[in-house]
């Protein structure tokens, strides 16, 4: 499960293996780290074990750069937010960014009201008619995922039906899905929109009615 994604982890685990997880993705977070050094050539120049602290300060700095409001959160930082299209306004992948490193973090909020703002924005930039998420920077599948994984986290659901995804449901739909998409000659977009399927068979098990974004 957690070789598929470490979100699909967060949103079907119970208290003790989310915990399992977070650690996980701080380990994630340490590799990731060290390829980055290694792709820049940078290897000789580091020392073992990596100090982790200065990077968790930026991501704690970006975070807090990212807040629009309570529960509301950009998609870029500096020059990016000024000049890109939608940079300035709420963004969903920003939103769920913002959830899952405060959760790997260890800066879960845990002030109900605070709590409460997330979950209402997120469910509040689901397209009612098709279930799923967008924004300009992520397949839709793989925003759908991302903010619902971020749902999860606060015990909650997306309020509508995922209807966009519809078309999974069908005995071997998924695996033509999966069998159409270009693994060898695009494998960075191929993986993005696999993700949808897992909220898609979630969303039929509980959905959260409307005018409960408080519930937890």
């Amino acid at each position: 499960m957690i070789l598929i994604s470490p979100q699909i982890a967060l949103l079907t685990g119970s208290e003790g293996s989310r915990e399992k997880t977070r650690r996980i993705m701080l380990h994630i977070l340490y590799c990731k780290i060290c390829l980055l050094f290694h792709s820049a050539n940078k290897i000789q120049n580091m020392t073992f074990p990596l100090e982790l602290e200065p990077v968790l300060h930026a991501m704690r700095q970006a975070i807090a750069q990212a807040r629009l409001g309570p529960g509301a959160y950009a998609r870029w930082l500096g020059k990016e937010r000024e000049s890109l299209p939608g940079g300035t306004e709420v963004n969903p992948y920003g939103c769920a960014d913002a959830a899952n490193s405060l959760y790997t973090l260890g800066d879960f909020p845990s002030e109900l009201t605070e709590r409460a703002a997330f979950i209402q924005v997120m469910q509040e930039m689901q397209d009612p008619a098709t279930g799923l998420f967008q924004e300009a920077t992520h397949h839709t599948f793989h925003v759908t995922a991302h903010v619902i994984a971020a749902l999860e986290l606060f015990d909650a659901r997306p309020r509508h039906p995922l209807r966009g995804l519809d078309f999974l449901s069908p005995p071997m739909a998924m695996e033509n899905f999966l069998d159409q998409l270009a693994w060898t000659t695009d494998p960075w977009s191929a993986p993005t929109r696999e993700p949808g399927y897992l909220p898609h068979a979630s969303s039929r098990v509980k959905l959260m009615p409307p005018g409960n974004a408080a519930t937890f």
